[in-house]
């Protein structure tokens, strides 16, 4: 099966020149080609692979912009203080993508807004770390458990000592 592309040729608006006339492709996209043929000329191009051409009107992407310099250009489902979850924007039915925000630069969203992300991350403490050791702290506590073994020595012991 073939597609078949009809591209017209106009002519430019100053007659009084030299210039060749032009041919124009889609609204989107306008190539200069000279051609030599007159005003009525229409040129038929017959396409061996239908597949190789894509429709041209695409659902409005986001673009993340990584560190490194690559570009994806996708659909943002969810952003997290550390991370970013997205889908591609040619395949919305693919696997959700999750990566780390510290890998990113910046944001572009299909509405024009742009967010650059912050390279530092929140301070995560661990309930469980090791505390700071006070090296006085214990010399304290040996010298408190060493007066109350007084205190009880001498409250107790020497006084039932006197009284017999």
């Amino acid at each position: 099966m073939s597609v078949c592309v009809r591209v017209s040729a106009i002519e430019s608006e100053d007659t009084t020149s030299q210039r060749p006339l032009y041919t124009t492709i889609s609204a989107e996209s306008v190539f200069a080609v000279p051609i030599a043929q007159p005003d009525s000329f229409v040129h038929t191009t017959v396409l061996e692979n239908p597949q190789s051409v894509q429709d041209t009107i695409l659902p409005p992407c986001d673009i993340v912009f990584y560190k490194t310099g690559k570009l994806e250009y996708c659909k943002i489902l969810e952003t997290s203080p550390t991370t970013i979850s997205y889908k591609m924007c040619d395949y919305q039915d693919g696997p959700t993508i999750v990566v780390n925000k510290s890998d990113i630069h910046k944001i572009r969203y299909a509405n024009g807004r742009e967010d650059i992300v912050d390279s530092k991350q929140p301070n995560v403490t661990n309930a469980y770390s090791k505390g700071k050791k006070y090296p006085l702290a214990t010399v304290s506590l040996i010298f408190g458990i060493v007066a109350l073994g007084i205190i009880v020595l001498f409250g107790y012991a020497i006084p039932s000592l006197i009284i017999t």
